[in-house]
């Protein structure tokens, strides 16, 4: 099953039921007036993204391989992560020097925002740490933060470093990245227009 944001879900979903035939372009356009995320989740498959998440390039291949995603709360307001990376402009410091996606062709291995976010919340990184030290080969920060993701070679090092980081207060979650675009699910609710 895909999880996928609530607002690029509807749009889909209101599309496919009233027959309207928007093309993906158009729902990615309408999305981004509804938030940066939204964009994305309407094709809902692997994908580099740039710019405020409306550039987006899917990518060809990756590989369906264990992930854990982590977050210690109360979690960031994006618009503060965004002022405070800003105001940084000036520093040339690396956020960190942990290589993210060494896997992926032209990739710059490293989030713009992580700096700015680890400074305002230092469990970010220590949880990139409690990653690496539960197993993960690469980890990184996803979006503007504080949640954090590690790859995993095998499912049970993966839930096993899940479980860990749960009994230790951390919220976690294993799973697979998703390796291909998800199709609407049909819920079997019929909808009278």
């Amino acid at each position: 099953m895909c999880i996928r944001d609530s607002a690029a879900t509807a749009l889909r979903m209101v599309n496919e039921l009233a027959g309207l035939g928007l093309s993906d372009d158009r729902l990615r356009s309408l999305g981004l007036e509804l938030g940066a995320d939204v964009p994305f989740f309407v094709s809902c498959r692997p994908s580099r993204v740039a710019g405020i998440g409306e550039q987006i390039s899917p990518l060809a291949a990756w590989p369906q391989e264990p992930l854990v995603v982590a977050f210690s709360g109360p979690g960031l307001a994006t618009a503060a992560v965004y002022a405070r990376y800003d105001a940084s402009l000036t520093s040339q410091k690396a956020a960190s020097s942990i290589r993210v996606f060494p896997h992926l062709p032209g990739s710059r291995h490293r989030n713009d925002l992580e700096l700015a976010a680890s400074q305002m919340d230092p469990g970010v990184n220590k949880l990139k740490q409690d990653l690496l030290a539960g197993g993960a080969s690469e980890v990184g920060m996803s979006g503007s933060g504080s949640a954090v993701f590690g790859f995993f070679r095998d499912e049970a090092t993966a839930n096993a470093c899940a479980k860990g980081l749960s009994e230790g207060g951390v919220w976690a979650a294993a799973t697979t990245v998703l390796a291909s675009a998800c199709p609407i699910e049909r819920t079997g609710l019929e909808i009278d227009w």
